[in-house]
Parts: C-alpha cells; sequence; structure tokens
C-alpha cells in the first residue's frame, strides 16, 4: 500500500508537472502567435510602403522623363530662335550695306545732276549769245 501510495504520489507530482509544462507551452504558443500575428502585420504594412515607394519612384520618373523631353524642346526652339537672330542680323548687316551704297549712289548722281544742270545752263548762255550775235549780224 505504501508502494501504491508512493506510485500515485509519483503519478500526481508527474501530472502537476505536465500540467504546468502544458500551460508553459500553451503560453508560449500564444506569445508565438501574437508576434506571428505582429510580425505578418509589419510586413504588410512594409509591402505597402514599398508598394507606394515604387508608385512614387514611377511617377517622379514619369515627371522627369516629361522634364527632360521640355528641356529637349526648349533648346531646340532657343537653337531655332538663335538662328533666327542670326538671319535677321545678317539681313539688317546686308540691308545697311545696301542703304550705304544707295546713300553713296544718291550724292553721285545729285552731284551729277548738279554738273548737268551747271552744264544746261552755260550751253542755254551760249546758246543765247550766239543767237545774239547771231542777229547782230
Amino acid at each position: 500500500a505504501a508502494a501504491m501510495e508512493t506510485k500515485r504520489d509519483a503519478v500526481e507530482a508527474d501530472t502537476v508537472r505536465l500540467k504546468k509544462a502544458l500551460n508553459e507551452l500553451d503560453a508560449r504558443l500564444l506569445e508565438a502567435k501574437r508576434l506571428h500575428d505582429v510580425d505578418r502585420r509589419r510586413k504588410e504594412q512594409a509591402t505597402r510602403e514599398r508598394e507606394l515607394l515604387i508608385k512614387s519612384v514611377l511617377k517622379a520618373q514619369g515627371l522627369t522623363a516629361k522634364q527632360a523631353d521640355l528641356v529637349r524642346v526648349h533648346e531646340n526652339q532657343r537653337k531655332n530662335l538663335e538662328q533666327e537672330i542670326a538671319g535677321f542680323k545678317a539681313e539688317a548687316y546686308r540691308q545697311r550695306k545696301e542703304i550705304l551704297s544707295l546713300e553713296k549712289d544718291r550724292e553721285r548722281l545729285h552731284g551729277e545732276a548738279r554738273d548737268a544742270g551747271a552744264r544746261l545752263s552755260q550751253a542755254a548762255e551760249e546758246l543765247r549769245t550766239r543767237e545774239a550775235t547771231a542777229l547782230a549780224l
């Protein structure tokens, strides 16, 4: 009977120990599940943030490409305008030369006209003198 009592006490002690171990394992399992849920939520949040960042990067790349295109367009416009300005400057220079040439021609022709007028006056005077001489004879 004492051996039976000792065995029962040992079994009860094992039962208490095993229940305590089971309770500890249940507590560890609950903690592991809680940590797993926390990790899962963190992972989901990180995934959402990553997707937002990727979307932002793609949007920024699109905007950068648009800006680069605008820069190319403006650069081409600048070159075209510079070429137009160079053309206008060349045309203005050509016109200034033409004006100077025309002014020189005007002065020369004005001088020739004055000389021709003086020769005409002199010829008319000679003609009157000759006519007067011819009439006097």
